[in-house]
């Protein structure tokens, strides 16, 4: 038996229309998926039933798409712990960051049935990095793909405040990190992005965008919104 949340039914329709779930093949296609991560030796990965769905969903249904997403997921988690996979949440400095509230995961989805909202916002004291202020984002993006049904059918939507952009933050931004951040969002989450909107930005952020904005693939540049 499938260890699976159902989905409501304006959700399942979207998954059927919009990512290519068959419902009565998704038990086969789970299957396929755990096989093949049985058979690669340098994966540990998790084999829950929500959690592969949750691939095979943002991948709509490809499974060398989907493949390709896990390796990268797991590839990344390992390489770059900060800020791609804190497992101690009970860290001092960790849970000073958490309590900051730069990331707020808005309580409704849009127009109630929709995307996933993060609301991201505040200043960051000069005693942490960029880099592990992420770590919340990415910690409540891995309890999104276990939790949301919202962000992962439909999506997540980012409405990012810049009030407090400073050129602190502009000068850890390297084009290394955000490569890394960049490969992590789009090669390695299975959560699709469907906009970003920036607000209240500083002219220092025109020039982050020319070196971030050439580095998304081609069809999200244009999902990136400044007000």
């Amino acid at each position: 038996m499938l260890q699976i949340r159902p989905l409501n039914e304006d959700l399942q329709r979207k998954a059927t229309e919009e990512l290519n779930e068959v419902p009565t093949r998704i038990h086969e296609d789970l299957k396929a998926l755990r096989s093949w991560i049985e058979q690669q030796p340098h994966l540990c990965a998790d084999t829950d039933d929500q959690f592969l769905i949750t691939f095979l969903r943002g991948c709509k249904y490809s499974l060398e798409k989907v493949k390709k997403k896990i390796d990268s997921y797991y590839s990344l988690k390992s390489k770059f712990p900060v800020p791609f996979n804190i497992t101690d949440v009970a860290n001092t400095r960790f849970r000073n960051i958490f309590r900051l509230g730069l990331f707020l995961p808005l309580p409704n989805p849009l127009h109630d049935n929709g995307p996933r909202i993060l609301y991201i916002h505040g200043s960051l004291p000069e005693i942490y990095t960029v880099e592990e202020a992420m770590t919340v984002k990415y910690l409540l993006q891995d309890i999104f793909m276990l939790e949301d049904d919202y962000a992962v059918v439909n999506g997540l939507i980012g409405i990012i405040d810049l009030k407090a952009f400073t050129l602190p933050y502009v000068f850890q931004l390297t084009p290394m990190v955000l490569k890394k951040l960049i490969a992590y969002d789009y090669e390695a989450m299975p959560l699709r992005a469907k906009a970003v909107h920036y607000i209240n930005a500083p002219k220092i952020y025109s020039t982050v965008c020319k070196i971030f904005l050439p580095m998304l693939p081609q069809h999200h540049q244009k999902r990136i919104l400044k007000r």
